[in-house]
């Protein structure tokens, strides 16, 4: 049994979506650690017997179970299930039909509901000369599927990929994140200088300099593509801190030497939040990277969306209304419409926070996100909403938000555009209020 990228993208995100690793679905397996992570890895070709095959998905079905109010609130990890459980009958890794997958937050690239975007233009541009690239944009406004389309463009001409995406960096140790990250890169490119490196304990200035006098002085065959995706996600502000001064300090060790030739072009792409941008500005790595923005979609690019479901511009209008164009807020609307409902009924869901569409789950998931981040930079998360709710709201005159609540609020990705007229998801509205009046009880 063997797997397409794709497939094995498929998994990985649909532990992910579960609050799992792929340590719990080893354990439930009874299938060793290092076995399963060959069997997903992007770059391997490794494949299981039909036994283990049987195994890894009796395995999701139980870590699923144990989960039933998370499976309640998020439909597409049934979907999910039942689609895997599907591909031994159909034949993993052979081309098939396509089919319709329900939203989440890293699309497979077969599938009808990517859409393409503007700012899909620049992968050409980064694939032919390398270099830095900083992606920059909010929670949910589609990181992940663009450094996917990256990855994909990349080795469609042969070039070596590694890839750091949320379920490889959280697995990294986080007492030592650098090291951890440092060793896993040694391994894949099979360059043991790196995993020597790994192994210091300079500051990440040297360390970064060192893994990158390493790559340049190896013997590259392929263009190298190294993309960091989530450095978010260990708990707590000081790993991830760590994380993002070390990879951006690589990129600029890398942006240092664009004078000299290289047989092969090296690449380094990281994806960060506005609140994570913003202190780059003016830089050296501003002025040599390749900077690619992601906000929400705008109008045309809706209208694409709702073409690929089967839906019409009068649904995808009305569905911009109220999402604004928020990549995955839209997306779940039409995905609701596709199966059936109408817009109306899809969007009084989501103010409704209902379970259905696992529009309670983002809200949750959103106000965790607002305590957590909010208390790192010092800001009062009640008055700031009771501002996002006023700004927005049915008597709205527009927002009073500080500089730095507008950037906390676009990192989430509650907010994008223009710091004087911004525009939001009417469903951060309805999830502001409900938690404002909930601490007023």
């Amino acid at each position: 049994m063997r797997l397409t990228t794709n497939q094995k993208e498929r998994i990985k995100g649909l532990l992910r979506r579960m609050g799992s690793r792929q340590k719990e679905l080893s354990a439930q397996m009874g299938y060793a650690s290092g076995n399963l992570s060959e069997f997903l890895n992007e770059t391997k070709d490794k494949g299981v017997e039909p036994e283990t095959w049987r195994s890894l998905v009796e395995s999701l079905d139980k870590i699923a179970a144990a989960r039933p109010r998370l499976v309640l609130s998020d439909p597409s990890i049934q979907a999910d299930l039942d689609d895997i459980r599907r591909w031994a009958d159909s034949g993993a890794g052979k081309p098939g039909a396509v089919h319709l997958y329900p939203p989440r937050g890293a699309l497979p690239l077969g599938a009808v509901n990517y859409v393409a975007r503007r700012c899909d233009d620049e992968i050409a541009g980064i694939v032919r000369r390398g270099g830095p690239v900083i992606l920059q944009g909010g929670i949910s406004t589609g990181r992940s599927s663009w450094l996917i389309r990256l990855q994909e463009a990349a080795r469609a001409t042969g070039a070596t990929v590694v890839t750091f995406d949320e379920a490889l960096l959280s697995r990294i140790n986080g007492d030592d994140p650098i090291g951890g990250f440092v060793a896993h890169l040694g391994t894949a490119l099979e360059l043991p200088v790196l995993s020597e490196i790994a192994t210091h304990h300079g500051d990440h200035r040297t360390i970064a300099r060192e893994v990158i006098g390493a790559v340049r002085q190896a013997s590259l065959t392929a263009p190298l593509y190294v993309l960091v995706d989530e450095t978010d996600s260990w708990p707590g502000n000081q790993p991830h801190r760590r994380m993002i001064e070390f990879v951006t300090q690589m990129q600029l060790e890398l942006a240092g030497g664009w004078g000299q030739r290289h047989a092969h072009p090296i690449s380094i792409a990281s994806a960060l939040t506005p609140s994570e941008w913003s202190a780059m500005i003016g830089s050296k790595l501003h002025a040599q990277s390749t900077v690619v923005k992601l906000g929400f979609l705008e109008a045309s690019e809706v209208r694409d969306l709702a073409r690929h479901y089967g839906l019409s511009n009068s649904v995808a209008d009305d569905t911009r209304a109220f999402s604004g164009g928020h990549p995955s807020h839209t997306q779940t609307i039409l995905w609701a419409c596709h199966r059936g409902s109408t817009v109306t009924d899809a969007v009084a869901r989501a103010q409704d926070l209902d379970e259905e569409d696992g529009w309670l789950g983002v809200s949750t998931r959103l106000t965790a996100n607002l305590q957590r981040v909010s208390a790192d930079q010092g800001i009062d998360m009640r008055q700031m909403l009771k501002k996002f709710v006023a700004g927005f709201g049915p008597t709205a005159t527009g927002p009073t938000l500080s500089p730095g609540e507008t950037t906390l609020l676009k990192s989430l990705g509650m907010l994008d555009g223009p710091a004087r007229n911004p525009v939001t998801s009417l469903f951060f509205l309805s999830a502001a209020q409900a938690w404002l009046d909930e601490v007023e009880i």
